[in-house]
């Protein structure tokens, strides 16, 4: 009696480690205080109750070209549709996950026709015999170890994670598009002034080689005018 009795008391902690072992889906919990704030300066800057990630790039860009240009890149960009197909086909297999907590059901259907031979016939009274089937199964899982629930998990920190991607991808493009935008517009302005630099240096020599001939200046004020043109003539070709 008294070997049974240990036995039965070795035999639950052991029937309990296992069962625990088992289980490997565990809520996180996050630790208390793992950062300190005062090792870092920036607690102390204040804080803005809205961010850029907040701001869409149609607030940010009034330009109406420059919107245009962007609506159009979206739309034809291949990175912007790889990433996007991503996140759908993420989303799908997260459908996927979710839909295991519920029963499935399979049903199938068939038929199975048979010709008799010539001496069988008079004994069935007939030429062919046809046989039809029907069967239906209904299953369902118990999440017992947490597996449906992990992989769920797995699958939604996948999805957001190609969403992320695409939001990447996306702001990325806005920004260089944005960037070479700005600069085209502050090249054409260093134009349009370089030109009427031409225009005003243009006037300079005539009105330095007029002077030159009232003997007011010399060639050398001539010569320096002249070469200012040519610089300017120069920056527009």
């Amino acid at each position: 009696m008294r070997r049974s009795s240990i036995n039965k008391f070795v035999l639950v902690p052991a029937v309990l480690l296992s069962l625990q072992s088992c289980f490997v889906a565990k809520d996180y919990t996050r630790p208390a205080e793992v950062v300190q704030e005062e090792f870092f300066r920036t607690d102390q800057l204040p804080q803005d109750s809205l961010t850029m990630a907040e701001v869409s790039w149609r607030e940010m860009f009034t330009d109406p070209f420059l919107s245009t240009y962007i609506e159009e890149a979206l739309e034809n960009n291949i990175d912007i549709r790889i990433a996007l197909q991503q996140m759908q086909m993420a989303q799908a297999y997260l459908r996927q996950g979710k839909a295991a907590y519920f029963p499935s059901l399979n049903a199938g259907a068939g038929v199975v026709h048979q010709e008799l031979a010539a001496n069988n016939q008079s004994l069935y009274g007939r030429s062919s015999i046809d046989q039809f089937e029907l069967t239906a199964d209904l299953s369902w899982e118990a999440d017992i170890w947490g597996k449906i629930r992990s992989n769920e998990k797995a699958l939604q920190a996948s999805y957001l994670q190609s969403v992320a991607a695409h939001k990447a991808v996306k702001t990325e493009l806005i920004a260089n598009l944005a960037s070479l935008y700005y600069r085209l517009l502050s090249l054409d302005e260093q134009l349009a002034i370089t030109r009427q630099t031409v225009l005003n240096r243009e006037q300079s020599v005539e009105t330095i080689k007029a002077l030159k001939d009232a003997g007011n200046v010399t060639e050398v004020g001539v010569q320096q005018t002249q070469a200012q043109l040519y610089r300017a003539q120069a920056v527009v070709i």
